[in-house]
């Protein structure tokens, strides 16, 4: 595969996003579920327990993309409201410990 064509999903970014390469943009290159079908391969790296790896080859990284997002919005999250400190006997001040960013 070009380099041009593939996109590498870093563990917090993603390289090489552009393309210009779109559906109906070039004669010849219009969208079918056929085609995709062909061309769309999901090649499992690694599987360990709840943790999967994989590769998405031949899909264009705008599609790539909006299925990454699809993923992580399918993560559980969770949020504290309210946290109370009695006694701080760590070397971390108050306000750093209870900052959301701090979790």
């Amino acid at each position: 595969m070009e380099d041009d064509t593939k996109i590498t999903l870093k563990e917090f970014e993603i390289q090489n996003t552009s393309s210009p390469y779109y559906p109906g943009t070039v004669p010849g290159n219009e969208w079918s579920v056929e085609d995709f079908k062909k061309k769309c391969v999901v090649k499992i790296v690694k599987k360990k327990g709840m943790e999967l790896e994989f590769d998405l080859i031949g899909v264009d990284p705008s599609l790539a993309n909006a299925f990454r997002r699809i993923l992580i919005s399918e993560v559980p999250t969770m949020a504290i409201e309210k946290v109370y400190i009695y006694n701080n006997t760590s070397i971390i001040q108050v306000g750093a410990a209870t900052d959301s960013e701090m979790f």
